[in-house]
């Protein structure tokens, strides 16, 4: 019998999503005239991304891809657009081309449509019942995920400026930086840029400048949410292209939302902490979509062809210039899933060799103008024992380089389980040789690789982490597949035995979570713990269960297809609320010291005169800044003596003399780190020694401002030289007097 088609109700699907956004802004301390500016914003930038996604699907896509398509592709080309015109010096507003090229475009498509008498538009896909509780899941999962990232980072903070995770105040600091002066100058000094991979950054720059939204409000609360819902509608439509078990899409959508590695932590694809890694998790869903999609052989016309290859090349270059980790997954894949289409003679192995070539010049053009340059490209190294993501989560089993090497294969174990359900695909004739199923294995192996070759302690599971988004869809329509397969009836057998799987992987991950409580391996003095053994328990466990329940399930005769299609579910069911494990490296500071087998020495990139990060952000440091972003001009530059960290130029919204150096010695060129010391030097002293000789640097960089902490300097008085114009117990707000400059 068909299963019943809920179309009629898409229509609601958009107005319910931007209902929720206005909510969850005003509601988490955003006024509400910034969020409904907010919402309205994004939602033409949404509306622009959908009605072209639907151009190029013909229409026969319905409301829920065309809305989770439309919350990737909308921020890109309104991103795309805005900084087109931000080159040519002409304001913050260029966000707004996109949607309007689309909207007049599609119009002169209705008109004409009219006007021919071409017939009726094209039927939509339907939507299924499966997909609307996927959706609903989405909502409310995904609003409540929000509430611990709201709470970390309220806007009105008052007390310990160290709740806020330290990379917050750069990512602010940054997405002013490139809405207010421009993708190559840098907010953080003169003169200077930053090579970073910071479009998702721009892109909140541009949301917040067109609202004239608070600070950390688009940063902290919209990018999660986009990410959040993007991400699981495009994962929603795309299991239902694999799979029509009716539990599948919603499967994805705790995987996406709750899943996390098994026994390992920095395994949450929405990490709220780096909000480039948890838009781009949108991005890659939406430019796997694309190319399966763009390889699927069924009446596709020419144009349609060529109109995806143009949005994968567009992602692409998105990937690469938001999160270059997740664009070298996109890439890697995407060539490898031609080399196999190639090799084995596929009819679609062309149509994917033109999606690789596309994705490469997305990739380089982006890289190239963008991320390419850095004094410090990524603090990766190829090869090396030393700084591995197995001695940063403890779970080495054992000291030395063979501890190292067992605890890297068990990582990966602990990554693998939310990919399991890949595995059953492949293992079936009709569906290993799918584009979903070889873009996945791609996604996977490079990830893998990149765990195996590279060590930095944490960014080389990036890459993993980037390619679990897409593989958590594939996975879940694997293991609906397989249940499918090995367990056909719908009948209480079935039910019992799915129960169980579930109970079964929830008492494992209880076992898992008491084994990593056992602390993390390692030290000075070795401390052995059971952490390592979280993992190998989980899959050892699933093995056990699934062994006695295909011993019980007597009905079927190919015992062993049963037991392992169960383990499969078993694993990919603890991988479920895995995000509840940990919450990420405190754990390794309070081991008694780091040995020097496992660890290289820290050295730091640059040595600064400050070395105090702001630990306490009152009231005094929000009025001061305040104070300045309503007297100060757009072109003046502020000098300071917090020069180590973003805190000022994220509060305050204007271009330092020198601050973040520890920032922008790394991102920014090599020539550039030595005029940003001397900077950092002459801030410094100008403010703990004002004269002639110390005011004139400030005055050839044109500094009219100067922000004081007075702990940090026993200077009171900077008369003839600067004026008092501002004061609090916290801050001193200075301004140049411009008579003494020569």
């Amino acid at each position: 019998m068909a299963s019943p088609n809920f179309s009629r109700y898409g229509w609601a699907l958009a107005p319910i999503t931007g209902a929720l956004g206005f909510a969850v802004l005003g509601l988490s301390g955003v006024a509400w005239t910034q969020a409904l500016a907010i919402t309205f914003i994004v939602a033409l930038q949404v509306a622009a991304g959908s009605m072209l996604w639907s151009l190029i699907r013909g229409g026969k896509c319905n409301d829920l891809e065309k809305l989770g398509m439309g919350m990737a592709l909308g921020p890109v080309m309104s991103l795309a657009t805005g900084l087109a015109v931000q080159l040519f010096g002409r304001g913050t507003w260029g966000w707004l081309i996109a949607p309007l090229l689309v909207f007049t475009f599609c119009l002169y498509l209705r008109l004409r449509r009219r006007k021919t008498n071409t017939g009726e538009s094209p039927t939509a896909l339907k939507l299924d019942l499966a997909s609307l509780w996927a959706f609903i899941l989405t909502i409310v999962l995904g609003s409540a995920s929000l509430i611990p990232n709201i709470a970390s980072y309220p806007l009105n903070i008052i007390g310990l400026a160290n709740r806020y995770h330290a990379d917050i105040f750069f990512f602010e600091a940054l997405s002013t930086s490139i809405s207010k002066f421009g993708p190559f100058n840098s907010i953080f000094t003169p003169g200077s840029e930053i090579r970073y991979h910071w479009l998702v950054y721009a892109w909140s720059g541009q949301v917040t400048a067109a609202a004239d939204a608070s600070p950390f409000v688009v940063l902290t609360r919209v990018v999660p949410l986009i990410a959040i819902l993007a991400s699981c509608f495009i994962a929603i439509v795309w299991v239902r292209r694999l799979t029509k078990v009716v539990w599948a899409p919603s499967l994805a959508v705790l995987l996406l939302i709750t899943g996390g590695y098994v026994g390992a932590t920095y395994g949450v694809v929405f990490n709220f902490d780096s909000p480039s890694l948890a838009m781009t998790a949108a991005w890659i869903l939406a430019f796997g979509f694309a190319l399966v999609i763009l390889l699927d052989l069924l009446a596709q016309s020419r144009s349609q062809r060529i109109a995806l290859l143009i949005m994968i090349a567009i992602l692409s270059a998105a990937l690469a210039g938001g999160k270059i980790s997740s664009g070298i997954e996109a890439l890697a894949a995407v060539f490898f899933t031609t080399a196999v289409g190639l090799v084995l003679r596929k009819e679609w192995g062309k149509r994917a060799a033109l999606a690789a070539g596309s994705s490469f010049i997305g990739f380089l053009l982006s890289y190239v103008i963008f991320v390419a340059g850095s004094a410090d490209p990524g603090q990766l190294h190829f090869g090396e024992f030393w700084n591995r993501a197995s001695s940063v989560q403890g779970l080495n089993p054992i000291p030395g380089n063979l501890g190292i090497a067992l605890g890297t294969a068990i990582l990966l174990l602990a990554m693998s389980f939310r990919w399991a359900g890949l595995i059953w695909l492949f293992g079936q004739r009709q569906t290993r040789t799918d584009p979903s199923v070889i873009f996945g294995f791609g996604l996977a192996i490079t990830g893998v690789l990149a765990i195996l070759i590279l060590s930095s302690g944490l960014n080389e599971t990036w890459f993993a982490l980037a390619a679990s988004a897409p593989l958590a869809a594939i996975s879940a329509a694997g293991v609906a597949e397989m249940t499918r397969s090995i367990l056909p009836v719908a009948n209480r057998t079935t039910k019992l035995t799915i129960a169980i799987c579930v109970l079964a992987a929830f008492a494992l991950f209880v076992l898992v979570s008491r084994l990593w409580a056992t602390g993390p391996s390692g030290g000075n003095d070795w401390v052995p713990t059971l952490r390592w053994l979280g993992p190998i328990a989980a899959l050892v466990g699933a093995v056990v269960v699934a062994l006695v329940l295909a011993v019980f399930l007597r009905h079927h005769t190919r015992k062993l297809r049963v037991w392992f299609g169960l383990i499969l579910l078993i694993c990919v069911f603890i991988a479920v609320p895995s995000r509840l494990l940990g919450v990420g490296m405190g754990s390794v500071a309070d081991q008694p010291g780091l040995r020097d087998d496992a660890f290289g020495p820290i050295v730091p990139f640059v040595v600064t005169r400050d070395q105090n990060e702001v630990q306490e952000w009152s009231t005094d440091h929000s009025e001061a800044a305040s104070w300045l972003r309503t007297n100060a001009g757009d072109a003046d530059v502020l000098a300071t003596n917090i020069t180590f960290g973003s805190f000022i130029p994220a509060i305050t919204r204007m271009q330092t003399l020198a601050s973040a150096v520890n920032y922008q010695a790394m991102y920014g060129p090599a020539n550039m780190i030595q005029p940003l010391v001397s900077r950092e030097g002459q801030s410094w002293d100008f403010i703990d020694s004002p004269n002639k000789l110390t005011v004139q640097p400030l005055c050839d960089a044109n500094v009219k401002w100067v922000w004081v902490d007075p702990m940090r300097s026993q200077r009171r008085d900077w008369l003839p030289f600067a004026t008092i114009v501002f004061e609090n117990p916290s801050v001193t707000i200075l301004k140049i007097n411009q008579s003494t400059c020569t």
